[in-house]
């Protein structure tokens, strides 16, 4: 039987890729373009670049979901017996001392102090009952990867198909190269370009401009997919 793959959870560790204006060379993304950047499209390739470092970040440094399962667990496990230590109550002298003195000492402008261990007896359940939940959705989690090999990538052909798109740039992909007479497609030598300007520790394999061009048809093909998918199961959700 294969084993079954835990999912990883989208957790950066360490210190993020930090990404400006001023580190690309819009010159030479204009001239691989044929297009100029106004200073709005700009803004937004940094802002798609910042999102791709940071979901780089998290498909190369994800850890186990596992270790957030065992993570609530143990919040959970405490917080149940912490629940039953202030179940245990009686009306001796020393239980009611006991409570009226942590009254007195306790200050918390969202939890008043009158009747105060009943209140944070139901406060915890509460937080037991999301523990719970968490559980749940953590263990369906488990099952699948949340950052696949590839997905940061992915994200960011959709981000930078949007803003051309948004900014009525090119955004078409061909992939019949050796028979256009006029070559590569602008947004696949954009996209080459900006890619080629990225740290060496967060570029994807370079790709050669063909198989560049088919990537990202594929990362297209991918989103309209999931989107549709999604959709329908939203759909499927609201139907009685």
């Amino acid at each position: 039987m294969a084993k079954k793959r835990v999912r990883p959870i989208p957790l950066v560790s360490g210190q993020s890729i930090q990404w400006k204006l001023d580190d690309f060379n819009w010159k030479k993304l204009e001239v691989a373009y044929g297009e100029r950047l106004s200073p709005s499209a700009r803004r937004s390739v940094l802002e798609a670049t910042q999102a791709y470092l940071a979901f780089f970040s998290r498909e190369r440094h994800a850890e186990p979901v596992q270790l957030s399962i065992d993570r609530v667990k143990d919040l959970k496990e405490c917080a149940e017996s912490f629940r039953q230590t202030l179940g245990v109550q009686n009306e001796s002298n020393s239980h009611v001392f006991a409570s009226h003195h942590i009254e007195l000492q306790f200050s918390n402008p969202h939890l008043k102090a009158a009747e105060l261990l009943p209140k944070l007896s139901c406060f915890v359940g509460s937080f037991i009952s999301a523990c719970e939940f968490a559980l749940e959705i953590l263990d369906e989690d488990s099952t699948v990867s949340f950052w696949a090999d590839g997905t940061a990538w992915r994200h960011r052909i959709v981000d930078l198909t949007q803003i051309a798109d948004k900014f009525d740039l090119p955004d078409g992909v061909r992939t019949d190269t050796d028979k256009n007479k006029n070559g590569q497609s602008p947004f696949v030598r954009f996209v080459g370009e900006l890619q080629a300007q990225l740290p060496k520790g967060v570029q994807e394999e370079m790709l050669s401009v063909g198989a560049l061009a088919k990537a990202i048809n594929r990362a297209r093909q991918t989103y309209r997919r999931d989107t549709k998918s999604a959709a329908s199961n939203s759909k499927k959700s609201r139907q009685p």
